[in-house]
């Protein structure tokens, strides 16, 4: 749990080895399936409503004993998804939510739901998407 909750088991190799069972989830966005969505998973609004569910399905997990837990926080494990790759975004280009411990166990604590919103501007949003873009054809 130690390489989890420090970081270094996200996108490692350890993360997808064969044999384990994660829970994984995917989110949606509200018109998904309609015929002509407008909406993107990374309009500030979608990503907001991403982070609160993302919360509140850790908060069932943890209230019913489900899911490991980093010893620093007492809190489950960060899922690897959009918005934990958001925060970490956020966190590299916006001094306000840099720490002297920047890692991932501390990245809940540090960009809020509502601060995610709010901070996730037209001009981040693109920035993002470039990096997921270069991410994906690396």
């Amino acid at each position: 749990l130690a390489s989890v909750c420090s970081g270094e088991w996200y996108g490692s190799g350890k993360m997808v080895k064969g044999g384990e069972q994660n829970l994984v989830s995917i989110w949606k966005t509200s018109d998904a399936e309609s015929k002509n969505p407008k909406m993107s998973a990374l309009d500030a609004d979608a990503m907001y409503d991403l982070c609160v569910a993302e919360e509140n399905t850790l908060a069932a997990l943890q209230d019913g004993d489900l899911c490991y837990e980093c010893s620093a926080t007492g809190k489950c494990i960060e899922p690897y998804s959009l918005v934990l790759m958001a925060r970490l975004h956020l966190t590299a280009h916006n001094d306000e939510f840099r720490s002297e411990n920047n890692n991932t166990m501390t990245l809940a604590e540090t960009i809020p739901c509502n601060d995610l919103r709010s901070s996730w501007t037209p001009s981040v949003q693109r920035q993002f998407t470039i990096a997921l873009k270069v991410c994906v054809n690396w």
